[in-house]
């Protein structure tokens, strides 16, 4: 092969990046902990931060994934910058079923990998006695939905910052005028021959009631990601404000409540303890803890 043939055949493979999509040249620097979104569709999740790995699913265009770690690797002379990711549903994950009994992991530190086969690499692991989501039983592999501890990486340039929607500033609401209390004119005494007509002594006025301040309340619209589950008491004593919340992905055995969801009793066991997307006007008022979300729709996210 020629100089100039290898040259062309080289530039070919480094514009096509790690995408299927057309290649994106502006670089957005990102961190771990940040939530980004897909900008381009059949976005590679691979099993290591390298365009050598193979691939374990595809984002796209549109979905929103956290950081969890970021990676610089130099490949062919040229700095990527990789994000670790959680699976999403739509991945296939292998676990060898001699280690699966009852929906259960029976081993301790049980490899889960990206296809039915040693061969392919882990991108997770289960622990002894943890529940797992049965897709597909094979004599030698099973296939199973991901777990929280499943993960993937992408390649970063293929990643935008989520754009915030402004909050709404609650409306101020002017004081009402003093009302001016009546001036009541006694009426005129008659003098007269006996008997003497008594004055009339007008009503004292009560003074008009103080305007009552604003309500200090945050109203907006949005679209939040989590996991769906009936009120669970983070701390004794606490009262819902509403049945159901909205909760963090598990990272690293902890959650946290993102909001209250208010909403209609139907229909719901489905969506319970799984990873939807929740569309709703958001209210926030001041000293609660957490905002009220009242919901218009609800979807599982796959």
């Amino acid at each position: 092969m020629t100089s100039i043939a290898l040259g062309i055949l080289l530039a070919a493979n480094t514009a096509r990046g790690d995408s299927g999509a057309a290649p994106i040249s502006t670089r957005t620097a990102a961190r771990a902990g940040e939530l980004r979104v897909v900008k381009a569709d059949n976005v590679n999740l691979r099993a290591r931060p390298s365009r050598a790995a193979e691939v374990v699913a595809q984002l796209k265009k549109g979905d929103e994934v956290k950081l969890l770690e970021t990676k610089s690797v130099v490949e062919g002379g040229k700095t990527q910058q990789w994000g670790r990711v959680h699976l999403p549903a739509s991945a296939k994950c292998y676990v060898s079923s001699k280690f699966i009994a009852n929906g259960k992991a029976s081993g301790d530190a049980v490899n889960i990998r990206s296809g039915p086969g040693m061969n392919f690499k882990e991108v997770g692991k289960l622990t002894k006695g943890e529940k797992v989501e049965v897709v597909k039983a094979g004599a030698e592999w099973t296939q199973i939905k991901p777990t929280t501890d499943c993960f993937g990486w992408v390649a970063t340039d293929y990643l935008e910052a989520v754009p915030l929607t402004p909050p709404v500033a609650p409306p101020v609401i002017a004081p009402a005028p003093p009302v001016a209390a009546p001036v009541v004119e006694a009426p005129p005494v008659t003098v007269a021959t006996p008997p003497v007509t008594a004055p009339v002594v007008s009503a004292p006025v009560a003074p008009p009631a103080p305007p009552q301040p604003a309500t200090e309340t945050l109203e907006y619209y949005t679209v939040k990601d989590g996991i769906f589950q009936s009120f669970e008491p983070q701390e004794k004593g606490e009262k819902p404000l509403a049945p159901y919340e909205l909760m963090t992905i598990m990272v690293e055995r902890r959650q946290y409540r993102i909001a209250y969801l208010d909403m209609a009793q139907k229909d719901l066991d489905k969506f319970e303890g799984k990873h939807v997307r929740i569309l709703g006007n958001l209210r926030w008022k001041k000293g609660e803890r957490y905002p009220v979300i009242a919901v218009d729709r609800i979807e599982l996210v796959w």
